[in-house]
């Protein structure tokens, strides 16, 4: 589970989900899933970095994203030993992310595309 923080952007608000910076794990991201891909398994919409509190030498810290709405997201977020990775859903209102299993994202991807299948038949 992973806690949305509500930020100010101008006149909006907008959702956020912070992520751990981890320099020498990797990189963190997060990014909506929609729909599968052949190279990559999944098609990501990548979320926008909306802060980075870093420390001064840029090698530890907090990735903050914009959520921008409801769906499945896919992240990657630098941890001891590697990285945790895995799946959230939000429903674009609640302060929280839930996990998901990946076995969930992938029935949800199955329906969009039988619903695209019927809409061209």
């Amino acid at each position: 589970m992973k806690k949305i923080e509500w930020r100010r952007r101008g006149k909006e608000m907008i959702a956020t989900v912070k992520l751990l910076h981890w320099w020498t794990h990797g990189n963190e991201w997060i990014a909506k899933v929609v729909g599968f891909d052949d190279k990559y398994v999944y098609q990501r919409e990548f979320c926008p970095t909306i802060e980075r509190d870093w420390s001064r030498s840029g090698k530890n810290g907090s990735t903050y994203f914009w959520i921008k709405e409801k769906g499945y997201y896919e992240y990657r977020e630098p941890r001891t030993g590697g990285a945790d990775r895995g799946f959230l859903y939000w429903d674009g209102e609640s302060d929280e992310m839930v996990d998901v299993d990946e076995e969930v994202v992938v029935e949800y991807l199955k329906s969009l595309e039988n619903k695209e299948v019927k809409e061209e038949a």
